[in-house]
């Protein structure tokens, strides 16, 4: 297996940094959006791709027949089009970041993963030869034989106890090591 990641480690104060940064970011952009429940995600209308000529052209309409409508402007619908079209840019560019991130992570854990099998191969294999070895060997092996159901449990939980909050998305918090 290539080694693709392993050999530029950032440190600790490096991801903080960027942690830092981008929640700083984040700060920055809230007074200019929201954050919805999973329940208002499900209930709001879908703008139709290529709306944004109809939007112009009902507002000069509205203004020019000056139609009014209670607590809906046609000033507040086109800077409500401003914001979609501004936050759209923005969102692309942290899907970007995000699917950088998520390949690393995922590149990153599949190296350390190959490495400590090849290890735990190796080292099953000397185990007659090295008794000493014999302790970490049958950890790795109970680990093995487990952890996988272990796991799978767990990660269920979570995602039940995520489905069960109803609380827009946090900030993202600087891991503690």
């Amino acid at each position: 297996m290539q080694d693709r990641v392993g050999t530029n480690v950032p440190t600790n104060a490096q991801v903080e940094g960027w942690l830092a940064t981008i929640n700083q970011l984040r700060e920055e952009m809230e007074p200019y959006g929201v954050g919805l429940t999973p329940d208002e995600r499900k209930h709001t209308l879908t703008f139709r791709p290529g709306g944004e000529s109809i939007v112009h052209a009902l507002a000069n309409s509205v203004r020019k027949h000056n139609v009014a409508l209670p607590g809906i402007t046609a000033d507040g619908m086109e800077a409500d089009l401003r914001v979609a079209q501004g936050m759209k840019s923005v969102r692309d560019a942290a899907e970007s970041l995000y699917q950088f991130a998520d390949d690393t992570v995922l590149e990153a854990s599949s190296e350390c993963w190959y490495a400590a099998t090849a290890y735990y191969t190796a080292l099953s294999r000397m185990v007659s030869s090295f008794p000493d070895i014999k302790t970490v060997v049958g950890q790795v092996a109970d680990f093995f034989a487990t952890r996988r159901r272990k796991a799978q449990q767990k990660q269920q939980e979570q995602q039940e106890q995520q489905e069960q909050q109803d609380q827009p998305v946090q900030p993202v918090k600087p891991a503690t090591a």
